[in-house]
C-alpha cells in the first residue's frame, strides 16, 4: 500500500524533518497542523514542500478566524510577531471549574469570542510562522529573545542537527547546546551575524553527541 498523506502536529516541525520526508517519501503529502486543545485540537494547516523557506503552521481551516495581536490585543501588521488569538465554533466555552483561567485566556473582542493561545507567531500573507511561546521568552541584556526562533536559525548552520539555547542561572548571556556532525564556531558566528540581532548570538557553543530527553 502507498502512503498518501503524513500529518505532523503537537510541536514545531523542524525543516530537517521536512527535507527528510520529501527525500524518503517524494510522493507523499506532508501536512503541518497547528491548534490548541481549547480550539478543538487544530485550527490551521499547511502542505509542506521541500522548497518552503520556513516551516509554516499554515492558514486557518474553514470556520476559523485568527488574529496576531500585541499585548493590548490590537492586531499587528504582517511580519511582526505577536500572540495568536483564535475564534470560531471550535473554541471552547472556557476552562472547567477555573474561572480565573477562563477570564485570562478567553476574551471578547469585536463581538467575537477569542482564545489567547500564548503562542507567538508571525504572519506572511495568509500563512503563519510559529515563533515561540509568550511565557518562554528569555531576557538577555534587557532584550527579549524568542528561543525557538534562535534555535531554528542554529539548526540551519552547516553540520548542526539540533539546538537548544539557555541562559544559565546567575548569568546574563546565552549558551547554545548543539548536536552537530561537525562545527566551526567562527563560521557559525559569521553565518548568524547577518540573520539575527547581535545580542542573540550565543556567547558559548557546546557540542553534544545528543541532547538529554525526558522519558
Amino acid at each position: 500500500r502507498r502512503l498518501d498523506v503524513a500529518i505532523v502536529a503537537g510541536e514545531p516541525c523542524p525543516k530537517s524533518l521536512v527535507a527528510l520526508h520529501h527525500e524518503q517519501l517524494p510522493g507523499t503529502l506532508l501536512v503541518n497542523e497547528y491548534g490548541p486543545t481549547e480550539a478543538t485540537v487544530w485550527a490551521t494547516a499547511h502542505r509542506l514542500t521541500a522548497d518552503d523557506e520556513y516551516v509554516p503552521i499554515g492558514a486557518p481551516i474553514p470556520g476559523v478566524t485568527l488574529r496576531v495581536a500585541d499585548r493590548h490585543l490590537t492586531a499587528v501588521p504582517d511580519g511582526v510577531a505577536g500572540e495568536l488569538l483564535i475564534s470560531g465554533p471550535g473554541v471552547a466555552a472556557g476552562s472547567l471549574d477555573d474561572p480565573a483561567a477562563t477570564n485570562e485566556r478567553f476574551v471578547e473582542l469585536d463581538g467575537r469570542r477569542w482564545y489567547r493561545t500564548g503562542d507567538r507567531v508571525r504572519a506572511h500573507g495568509h500563512l503563519l510562522e510559529f515563533v515561540g511561546r509568550v511565557d518562554a521568552q528569555l531576557n538577555v541584556g534587557g532584550h527579549r529573545l524568542e528561543p525557538a526562533e534562535l534555535e531554528s536559525e542554529l539548526r540551519l548552520l552547516a553540520g548542526v542537527r539540533d539546538a537548544v539555547v539557555v541562559v544559565p542561572p546567575g548569568t546574563d548571556f546565552l549558551v547554545a547546546h548543539l548536536v552537530a556532525d561537525e562545527f566551526d564556531e567562527a563560521r557559525a558566528r559569521a553565518a548568524l551575524a547577518p540573520r539575527v540581532p547581535a545580542v542573540w548570538i550565543p556567547r558559548r557553543f557546546v557540542v553534544h553527541d545528543r541532547l538529554p530527553r525526558n522519558a
